[in-house]
């Protein structure tokens, strides 16, 4: 489930109408909406064909983060991008983000030795549709340790 808030990053790039620039505002955007447990900003990133491998559909991955937001009161959440690669037309990305979730803040990679929190890996397509980036299709899992979250490219 932490699929969705997986879709958090940090920084930008450095032409801001580059597709990276584009993709890592829209993450931000969701980082902060999962944060704040709003459903709204996630119902706009899932497109209507969204699915995962295991079936999960948009409908059910929203249902989800409901779950999510009412068994968590507060939800902090530390990113790092494995890679993010941009097609040819700027009209698709795959990424690989991994993600670290706690009911205290984070702060960086060094404290979550000392927190109690999800590690997860999720492989992302997203797509440019109507302007917009939209993830169409989502695996997780967990992180397998810490060490896999350290070894990310971002």
């Amino acid at each position: 489930m932490a699929l969705l808030f997986a879709l958090t990053l940090t920084g930008c790039g450095s032409d801001p109408d580059s597709a990276e620039t584009q993709i890592r505002a829209m993450i931000d955007r969701t980082e902060e909406a999962a944060e704040a447990r709003e459903l709204g900003t996630f119902r706009t990133i899932l497109a209507d064909e969204f699915n995962n491998r295991s079936g999960i559909d948009r409908k059910q991955a929203i249902n989800l983060l409901r779950l999510q937001f009412f068994r968590n009161k507060r939800i902090h959440l530390l990113t790092r991008i494995k890679s993010l690669k941009i097609g040819e037309n700027d009209d698709v990305a795959e990424m690989v983000l991994m993600v670290a979730m706690a009911g205290q803040p984070i702060g960086n990679l060094d404290a979550l030795v000392n927190l109690r929190a999800d590690l997860h890996r999720f492989d992302l397509l997203l797509m440019k549709i109507d302007d917009d980036w939209q993830i169409v299709e989502a695996t997780w899992r967990r992180a397998s340790s810490l060490e896999e979250m350290r070894s990310s490219g971002d």
